[in-house]
C-alpha cells in the first residue's frame, strides 16, 4: 500500500486557471468540489498539489484513489458528473486547461506521505515491464535509502475514461487515456537528483518520458473516512 490509499483505481486531474480566476477556483475546489468527489461511494482519498515551478500546463494536479477502477464507471459517480452544480459549471467554463484520466494502480510501495511529491509522466505505450521494475527494485531501494516515503504508479484505463467522457461534466474537459504516471512522496532527506536518476533508469528500460520529473507541493489531503466522520459529528 502506498500513500495510505489502499485502492486499486485512480482519477487524475490536471487543471490550469488564469490568475484572475484563481480566487473563485479555490473557493469552488476547497469549499465544494473536493468533498463532493471524495464523498462518492468507492472513493478513498483525494490529494491536490501545486507545481513548485508554477508553470503551465499542469500547474495543479489532483489524484483521487478509489477502491477499484470500476468505481469510475459506477452509477453514483457518473450521476454526480451528469448533474454538476451551478458553481461547477461556472468554474469549469473558466479553466485554461482541464485534462482528466482514469487509471489503475499497478505498482506501489510504502504507506507514509509527505508534503512534496515528484511526478514523472510516461508514454503508456512504452511502459511494458515498468510496473514490475518499480515494484521489484526501484521503489523498495528508494524507500530503504530514505529517498521516498511511498510511491504509486498509475497506468491509464480505457473503459473508465470513456465512461466519463459522455457525461455533462466530462464533456467540459479533455478526456484521454493520459500518461502513465509515477507519483512519489519524497523523504525530507531525499537527494535533489533522485527524481532525475529514476527517470534515467526508466528511460534505460525503454520508457519514453512525456514530462520530465517535476515537483509538486501538497495543498490539501482528504480521505473518505475523515469526511464521513466529520459529517457524522455534525449530525449529532
Amino acid at each position: 500500500m502506498a500513500g495510505g490509499s489502499g485502492g486499486a483505481g485512480a482519477l487524475i486531474n490536471w487543471i490550469d486557471v488564469r490568475d484572475s480566476d484563481y480566487e473563485l477556483f479555490e473557493e469552488w475546489y476547497l469549499g465544494q468540489h473536493l468533498e463532493e468527489r471524495v464523498g462518492v461511494p468507492g472513493f478513498i482519498r483525494g490529494r491536490r498539489f501545486r507545481a513548485i515551478d508554477e508553470r503551465s500546463p499542469g500547474r495543479y494536479l489532483t489524484v483521487y484513489t478509489t477502491e477499484s477502477v470500476d468505481v469510475l464507471a459506477s452509477a453514483p459517480y457518473l450521476a454526480r458528473l451528469d448533474t454538476p452544480t451551478e458553481l461547477t459549471r461556472e468554474v469549469v467554463a473558466r479553466f485554461a486547461l482541464f485534462r482528466r484520466a482514469a487509471a489503475r494502480i499497478t505498482a506501489r510501495d510504502g504507506v507514509a506521505t509527505s508534503g512534496r511529491v515528484a511526478v514523472i509522466e510516461l508514454d503508456p505505450g512504452t511502459t511494458a515491464g515498468v510496473a514490475e521494475l518499480l515494484q521489484s527494485s526501484i521503489l523498495p531501494q528508494a524507500r530503504e535509502s530514505r529517498q521516498i516515503l511511498s510511491a504509486l504508479f498509475f497506468e491509464p484505463d480505457t473503459a473508465a475514461t470513456a465512461a466519463k467522457a459522455s457525461t455533462q461534466e466530462g464533456q467540459a474537459g479533455t478526456e484521454s487515456l493520459g500518461p502513465a504516471l509515477l507519483v512519489a512522496d519524497l523523504s525530507p532527506v531525499a537527494e535533489p537528483g533522485w527524481p532525475a536518476d529514476v527517470q534515467r533508469r526508466l528511460e534505460q528500460h525503454g520508457a519514453v518520458v512525456l514530462e520530465p520529473a517535476r515537483l509538486y507541493d501538497l495543498i490539501v489531503d482528504l480521505s473518505h473516512d475523515a469526511l464521513q466522520e466529520g459529517i457524522g459529528r455534525a449530525d449529532r
